[in-house]
C-alpha cells in the first residue's frame, strides 16, 4: 500500500533547524474522528535540544509540548498519544543539523 492511499501516518526524515518540520497534520474534516500520533523517535550522533509544538487550528494558538536537552547520541522516544483535528499540526524544531526523526500514527 502506498502513502497516498494507506490509512497510516509512517514517515521519517530530517529534523528543520532554522524553520520547524512539520511531522503530522490532521486530515480527517469529520467531526467525529481525528487523526492522531501515537509514537515519535529522534536522534541525533551529536548533542541536541528537540522542540516538539502542537498547531491548533481551531484557537490558531501554537503551544510547547516539551523541549528536551540531549546528549550526543542520546534517542527520544514518545509514546503519548497526540489526537490533531482538522488542520491542526505537530512541529518540531532541533537546535542542530541532522536530527532524524520517525513519526507512527493514524491520518
Amino acid at each position: 500500500m502506498n502513502n497516498l492511499t494507506s490509512p497510516f501516518i509512517n514517515e521519517q526524515g530530517v529534523v528543520g533547524v532554522s524553520t520547524p518540520t512539520v511531522l503530522a497534520t490532521g486530515k480527517n474534516a469529520s467531526y467525529t474522528s481525528s487523526s492522531s500520533v501515537s509514537s515519535l523517535r529522534f536522534s541525533n550522533p551529536a548533542a541536541y535540544t528537540i522542540t516538539l509544538s502542537k498547531y491548533d487550528a481551531s484557537q490558531n494558538t501554537l503551544l510547547e509540548v516539551y523541549e528536551y536537552q540531549l546528549s550526543a547520541g542520546d534517542t527520544l522516544i514518545d509514546t503519548n498519544t497526540y489526537q490533531l483535528a482538522y488542520n491542526d499540526r505537530l512541529e518540531v524544531q532541533s537546535s542542530v543539523a541532522g536530527t532524524n526523526y520517525f513519526v507512527m500514527g493514524v491520518k
